[in-house]
């Protein structure tokens, strides 16, 4: 049994949380072309382009939870670049 402070934090929640649903990082997205630089081809209805100045080439991503993994890995490219880090 929870304690009572863990369920006012909670708003009353307890138990087990819900199984998270799966998040395919950009590299591994089954759509064609998620994560390509933008200019290879035309940019389709509805898909995001992603750029981070100093990070690279800006990209396009099918949807907005592959788009914020590739900006999350953009803004971390930019920063190794800025900081001389290595080439990972």
């Amino acid at each position: 049994m929870a304690r009572r402070a863990a369920q006012e934090w909670n708003r009353g929640m307890v138990g087990t949380s819900a199984v998270p649903r799966d998040v395919t990082p950009p590299g591994e997205c089954a759509t064609d072309g998620c994560g390509r630089p933008v200019g290879t081809e035309v940019t389709p209805t509805g898909w995001v382009v992603a750029q981070v100045i100093g990070s690279g080439p800006a990209r396009e991503y099918c949807s907005g939870s592959c788009s914020s993994y590739g900006v999350a890995l953009a803004e971390v490219r930019a920063l190794r670049d800025k900081d001389g880090g290595d080439d990972r």
